[in-house]
């Protein structure tokens, strides 16, 4: 009996002892309330071959956690992570390989991994936000898309964009099949903003759905990021349209007037080939003989070369030469009836092609 009550005594010494012990070192070195940031970690994600996967949170959690007061200082330096396996997603069946499942929306709870074990003694962790992490798993998917340019900024007054010439016409975006089928139109933003001649630029390249809004948040990947490109500067400018005449009129008749309608017309030329006084010359009309006003439509798009481009899309003028009898015409008119009779054996090319 006597053995026994040993046995009894020495038990609660040993609790007596660890729980003054306990109390001490709580005295001594007593626990803090701490918390960090850490990166989360996918894992096993080559388990979803021919799947891809995405989730609109940020790979990012917050850990809380107590810690001995004398190891507080040293947690700056305990490589920490949370993490997520794949593997924990459910099961699509008992004859799945153990595979994931392939579900719309899951979550997948996180774990924290301290790689430093001498420090699990010393920290107890109480709390992880976000508890879970929500994936989407959806088939991969691949699909190549022409690339073009969307302008951004305003010009200065007169100028107008040229033509924009891309280093890259497609793109291969591969990734979630519900992402591939949400892009519209793959582009870089051209900036005209404070531009006022030609240039060259690179951009990123950018995503739009049918209505023309950018997708931001997309899981995918693509063979082309940046996209060089050259863009040139166009200059609108008033053209003054000219007609000439040569011969003259039967006796007893005069030219009273030359009328063009319109008199000018707006184009746009190239900020290089850009020069002021320019016209267009109309072919000569000839008047020998004549007793009538002479009245010609005139088809201008030939006298117009292929890089200038007509604002107003006008492509024929009217004119008429007026033609009275003397008795009409003023003294000046009569007396520069002569002086009207030109033969210009390039007018039938515009200037405005030089």
């Amino acid at each position: 009996m006597k053995s026994n009550s040993n046995k009894k005594y020495l038990i609660y010494s040993l609790v007596l002892a660890f729980i003054i012990w306990y109390f001490a070192t709580m005295q001594v070195d007593p626990l803090v309330e701490s918390s960090i940031y850490v990166p989360i970690v996918l894992k096993n994600t080559t388990d979803l071959s021919g799947k891809a996967y995405d989730t609109d949170e940020p790979l990012v959690a917050h850990v809380s956690y107590y810690v001995r007061t004398s190891k507080a200082e040293d947690m700056a330096a305990v490589n920490m992570s949370a993490y997520v396996d794949f593997r924990e997603l459910p099961m699509e069946g008992e004859d799945n390989d153990n595979k994931p499942a392939v579900s719309a929306n899951d979550s997948i709870p996180l774990k924290v991994n301290i790689e430093d074990n001498s420090n699990l003694d010393n920290i107890y962790i109480y709390n992880i936000s976000p508890k879970y992490l929500h994936v989407r798993i959806d088939d991969y998917a691949s699909k190549e898309f022409p690339i073009t340019y969307i302008s951004q900024g305003t010009l200065g007054r007169g100028y107008t964009l040229g033509d924009v010439t891309l280093m890259n016409d497609t793109a291969l975006i591969s990734g979630s099949k519900r992402d591939i089928d949400s892009i519209d139109k793959v582009a870089i933003v051209v900036d005209l903003a404070d531009k006022s001649a030609s240039w060259t630029g690179t951009a990123p390249i950018k995503y739009y759905n049918e209505e023309g809004e950018e997708l931001n948040s997309l899981n995918v990947t693509s063979s082309v990021s940046n996209v060089g490109y050259i863009a040139s500067l166009n200059v609108a400018q008033e053209v003054k349209i000219v007609q000439y005449y040569t011969g003259t009129p039967q006796d007893g008749f005069g030219v009273k007037s030359v009328k063009i309608t319109p008199e000018t017309i707006n184009a746009i030329y190239s900020v290089a080939g850009f020069n002021t006084g320019k016209t267009i010359v109309l072919p000569i009309i000839d008047i020998s003989g004549v007793s009538e006003s002479v009245h010609r439509k005139v088809d201008i798009t030939g006298l117009i070369d292929s890089s200038t481009k007509l604002v107003d899309n006008i492509k024929t003028v009217d004119v008429e030469i007026e033609i009275v009898t003397s008795d009409q015409l003023d003294d000046g008119q009569a007396a520069g009836q002569r002086s009207n009779i030109i033969i210009l054996p390039r007018a039938t090319r515009s200037e405005a092609d030089n």
